[in-house]
């Protein structure tokens, strides 16, 4: 079954986290508000980053050695370039000069040496940072990067159960990533986009060891990152030659590695993450099956609603879906976990239809109510609805 069946909704519905964009106090109060990591609350609108950036430049000015207010100048400033406004040389020149007034008035502080790990890649300073605030979570993530780049297992393993412990990585999301493994088959091969489908993955498999068979590639590590790409295949047995890949800046760089890769090991099934950005794939689209939270990469045609039925639905754990505990405190509820349910619309409609047109309208009515309460918690009820009567209507 093809991936678009009465495609109007299917491909219309899935959401992007990372593009997700969010109204998050914009104003001219004045009052700076502490600025959140991306991975917490998805890409906020530049000019509240703006904005906080100023407040913040205010506060550091009346505070000099304040180094949490510091540390939410640099990160304000930091993301407000995300709107490109600013020439790259430019916006590295703002940031450094950030970063030496920083060491300046808060030369030994966590968040300085945090700061300038972030800024400049700088291993000690990361060390510095974690030495001074063991408990603290963010260096774990560096800690886990590195341990993938560098192909050290025992380190990726180690920082994988620390960062685990701090409970940084809300239930959600380690629920929904969880989910999104069990769409895959054994030995396969994922594309993940960001922070939010890469580090629970790598949790998940390093401290809980979840689906060590699949190898999860991060798309912006593996087209900047040469020998990340080099280790992670070597680890499946697969040899890849980079000089046949376009540029990492070329937007045919995943079609052309999907490709690469599945003449390559045709043996493993390859997959992108429903998070990945639409225009990553948009050119091999005809080539991706909907098998749960993945796409499954085919050339040939694929029997998707078979692995829908046989290996997601009862692999995935989803009552998380209507009871997440604690969830409703945690900064990412609003603007990550929630809108992330609804990439669960599309496989629960699947699932309706499959088992209608076997004739079970009891399993096909629970599957539709489920996608359709997904849809209300999410405001597109009304989106869902339409096509349900659409399909009704067309069958």
């Amino acid at each position: 079954m093809p991936l678009v069946k009465r495609g109007r909704f299917l491909s219309g519905g899935l959401l992007l986290l990372c593009t997700f964009m969010v109204m998050f106090g914009i104003g001219n109060s004045g009052e700076p508000q502490a600025v959140p990591f991306i991975r917490q609350s998805g890409v906020l609108p530049g000019e509240w980053y703006l904005q906080q950036s100023r407040d913040w430049e205010k506060t550091v000015g009346r505070e000099p050695h304040n180094a949490a207010a510091w540390f939410n100048y640099f990160l304000a400033t930091e993301y407000s370039f995300r709107q490109g406004l600013l020439p790259r040389e430019q916006q590295e020149q703002t940031l450094s000069e950030l970063v030496g007034r920083m060491e300046k008035q808060v030369p030994d502080a966590f968040e300085y040496y945090l700061v300038r790990a972030r800024f400049s890649h700088d291993e000690a300073a990361l060390n510095r940072a974690h030495d001074l605030n063991p408990n603290h979570p963010e260096p774990y993530f560096e800690f886990l990067t590195k341990a993938q780049i560098g192909g050290d297992t025992a380190a990726f393993e180690r920082h994988a159960k620390s960062l685990y412990r701090t409970r940084e990585i809300p239930e959600g999301l380690l629920n929904y990533n969880y989910n999104v493994l069990m769409s895959l088959e054994p030995g396969a091969i994922i594309f993940s986009n960001g922070d939010n489908d890469t580090y629970p993955v790598w949790v998940l498999q390093g401290a809980k060891g979840v689906r060590r068979d699949v190898l999860l590639l991060n798309i912006h590590l593996a087209r900047f990152v040469p020998e990340y790409l080099t280790r992670q295949l070597a680890r499946h047995g697969i040899s890849v030659d980079k000089e046949t890949l376009p540029g990492r800046e070329d937007p045919a760089f995943l079609a052309h590695l999907c490709q690469l890769l599945q003449r390559q090991a045709p043996a493993a099934p390859l997959y992108l993450a429903l998070t990945v950005e639409k225009s990553q794939y948009e050119i091999f689209r005809k080539d991706l099956y909907l098998t749960g939270l993945a796409f499954r990469y085919s050339q040939n045609r694929y029997d998707n609603v078979s692995d829908l039925l046989n290996r997601f639905m009862p692999s995935a754990r989803l009552d998380y879906l209507r009871y997440d505990w604690y969830s409703e405190e945690h900064i990412a509820r609003e603007h990550i976990l929630t809108p992330l349910k609804l990439n669960y619309i599309a496989p629960f409609v699947m699932i309706s239809e499959a088992f209608e047109a076997r004739g079970d309208s009891q399993k096909a009515a629970f599957w539709q109510d489920f996608a359709l309460q997904l849809a209300q918690d999410g405001g597109i009820e009304g989106d869902l609805k339409s096509y349900i009567k659409e399909g009704a209507v067309r069958d």
